[in-house]
């Protein structure tokens, strides 16, 4: 009973501290409350931009300012765009003896890599303006057909996914196979070829689809070992039949974002990644507490640091941030209230996508 009285005179005493500050302002904050893209919610922030090329099997991201997107086309050409997808330049594909159907950028070595599937199937390695540094034979499984491919800097390997089967397989940079395989989540077909890894998490993204749908309808990372995680999102709005996908830590927003290309509609598309976060988690820090209160109120009220994630400030998912979260937030932590909505009490994606979240430091590197 005296734990209850303790408890009811801090909720009480806070509850007059936010009504003193709250007539010191407006207790709003510019911008919030609606669904919009750049928000870390999967809605595109660019396209549909048509590709100067026609045919392109896959892309990807070669960090170099302010060239940064390349994307191979069936004609043996690969064009660079910026981050907002204007194209800068092009170069020459290496040894082209039939369609190139995966491209990878190493920022371990600043190369790029090129499968070719034209006999036993063979491995090239440019440099990233596309002159030729060496080749090798890369076996192709029997049956099957390698498209869409990514390298991961941890290991410093390549992985490639097998459309007959939609089995994504690993190999060296010389072309060897080792052994090492992740199959899709979506199953088979998955009706995509998009593979690239995101570097922020430690992920690879995948297209997958269903037979009903006929055609990738969505993207989700797979963790180190290849299981699915939760973040996964929709890509339905973007395209018919999706053959690159490439991931930019920093978009033309500056926040991560998913290129894509659709072959359907020779069209690119750049989408901002979902972002993973706890609501009511307002200063990061990976716990709810009354910090996290304190932190709300200094925002709106007092010209405070701005969340990194106003998502995670929404403590009542309602699409604002205002009074009633810091009221929500402290009728839960004091008064036995209603916990806040998904994502919580672990990291998540936000369902309703209503307000922005470009990072949450409380969160890990990859969204379970």
């Amino acid at each position: 009973m005296q734990a209850l009285m303790k408890v009811s005179r801090v909720m009480c005493a806070m509850l007059i501290s936010i009504a003193s500050v709250a007539a010191q302002g407006p207790g709003s904050v510019p911008g919030g409350g609606v669904a919009t893209p750049g928000n870390g919610n999967g809605l595109a922030i660019r396209g549909p931009v048509v590709h100067s090329g026609f045919g392109a099997i896959d892309m990807t991201w070669v960090p170099l300012s302010p060239t940064n997107l390349l994307v191979v086309d069936v004609s043996g050409i690969a064009q660079y765009y910026d981050a907002a997808l204007n194209p800068t330049q092009t170069i020459p594909v290496p040894g082209r003896t039939a369609v190139i159907t995966g491209v990878a950028y190493n920022p371990n070595n600043a190369h790029l890599y090129w499968y070719d599937p034209s006999g036993v199937g063979a491995l090239y390695e440019t440099a990233i303006d596309g002159t030729p540094l060496q080749s090798n034979l890369m076996l192709k499984p029997t049956p099957g057909t390698l498209a869409g491919m990514t390298v991961d800097p941890t290991t410093n390997t390549l992985w490639i996914q097998n459309i007959s089967n939609d089995v994504f397989y690993e190999f060296t940079l010389a072309g060897v196979a080792t052994g090492n395989s992740a199959s899709n989540p979506g199953g088979s077909p998955t009706y995509g070829m998009g593979l690239a890894l995101d570097t922020t998490r430690g992920q690879r993204l995948v297209t997958h689809g269903s037979v009903a749908g006929g055609r990738a309808t969505e993207i989700t990372a797979l963790d180190p070992t290849g299981s699915a995680t939760a973040l996964s999102f929709s890509i339905a709005a973007y395209g018919t039949f999706v053959t690159g996908i490439s991931y930019s830590p920093a978009g033309s927003d500056g926040d991560p974002s998913v290129y894509i290309y659709d072959n359907g509609s020779n069209t690119i598309w750049e989408i901002d990644l979902p972002a993973c976060f706890i609501r009511g988690d307002c200063n990061g820090d990976g716990v709810n507490d009354l910090a996290d209160v304190i932190f709300m109120l200094s925002l709106l009220f007092a010209g405070g640091v701005v969340s990194s994630c106003d998502a995670a400030c929404d403590s009542n998912s309602d699409g604002l941030m205002n009074l009633g979260d810091v009221i929500y937030a402290l009728t839960h932590l004091f008064a036995m209230g209603p916990p806040p909505a998904a994502p919580y009490p672990g990291c998540g994606i936000d369902p309703t996508g209503a307000l922005p979240c470009g990072f949450a430091a409380g969160c890990p590197s990859s969204c379970p």
